[in-house]
């Protein structure tokens, strides 16, 4: 149920505030954080593997959301910027690793 409601709240907000971005990313990122909160209060998975996979995909995303503030036209400073975008990359390379990792270990071991 929260990861429907999560998606709709994505959704209306990339349709109806697509012309107000700070608003959009300072949205994005209360919504993980509201999540990250869920996540650590409610533990709605089965082991503790899930959860804390969950609890790290949440908190590297929202460093991710940050970067995106520094990427966005409140820095007027691009060498700020290209920095900011190769840290989200190294960030997103970060997660995929990571998730990889936990989808690859039953198997291999």
């Amino acid at each position: 149920m929260v990861f429907c409601l999560r998606r709709l709240f994505l959704v209306i907000l990339l349709v109806k505030y697509s012309h107000v971005h700070w608003f959009q990313i300072q949205a994005l990122l209360m919504s993980h954080v509201f999540y990250l909160i869920y996540v650590g209060l409610v533990e709605p998975h089965r082991n503790k593997a899930d959860q804390a996979l969950d609890l790290a995909n949440e908190f590297l995303l929202i460093l991710t959301s940050y970067c995106l503030l520094v990427f966005s036209t409140w820095v007027p400073d691009t060498n700020a910027r290209h920095l900011s975008g190769l840290v989200q990359v190294a960030l997103v390379v970060i997660i995929i690793v990571i998730n990889f990792y936990f989808l690859l270990w039953p198997i291999l071991h």
